[in-house]
């Protein structure tokens, strides 16, 4: 699928799926489906692919990534391209639709960012992944994550998690819950566009 540059919506079916996004295109009113997405940010789109992961979705990044690999690797793992350089729109595969994209605008913030993609794909929040790599969280209970967890937090917090990608050692803190409002909110606000 392809989106055009400004447009910041996708234009051409995907395949339906037993969990799909349904989404529409403002600009040509296809209605389309899209297995969970998963995505792979450009550049400058690191800090939204931390917070795609904390709602929930599979965002990959690479730092310094060369625009013709970036798109090469977002065509072979299916996944969405999503960029704020108008320039990777003219590469044959996302031009000729091969690469799924979405043209995520400039100035937006990070916090617009992602109400831009979760409106553009009518996306629910999900179970968090971990914002660093983007793994899975696994439930720990108390005594599990005794030998690591702080012994202030281990007598505040009962259930922890552990990140089956690089092993982080999580639980639901202050930051966990200022993390959930930015979330929540975007939600509400991807809704409403």
């Amino acid at each position: 699928m392809f989106v055009e540059p400004g447009a910041g919506h996708v234009n051409a079916p995907a395949p339906a799926s037993p969990f799909s996004v349904t989404f529409r295109s403002a600009r040509r009113g296809i209605q389309s489906s899209l297995v969970e997405p998963r995505f792979f940010c450009d550049a400058m789109l690191g800090g939204l692919a931390r917070w795609l992961r904390a709602a929930g979705y599979d965002a990959a990044f690479e730092q310094g990534i060369d625009d013709a690999v970036l798109v090469a690797r977002a065509g072979e793992s299916g996944r969405v391209l999503l960029s704020s350089d108008g320039g990777i729109f003219e590469r044959t595969p996302v031009r000729e639709g091969r690469v799924r994209s979405l043209f995520v605008p400039r100035a937006l913030g990070l916090s617009g960012e992602l109400r831009f993609v979760l409106g553009a794909f009518s996306l629910p929040l999900l179970p968090p992944r971990c914002m660093t790599c983007g793994g899975a969280l696994r439930e720990l209970t108390k005594d599990e994550a005794r030998a690591e967890a702080p012994p202030k937090t281990l007598s505040r917090v009962e259930t922890f998690y552990r990140c089956e990608g690089c092993g982080k050692l999580l639980w639901r803190g202050s930051h966990w819950e200022r993390i959930a409002r930015v979330l929540a909110e975007a939600e509400v606000a991807a809704r409403v566009r």
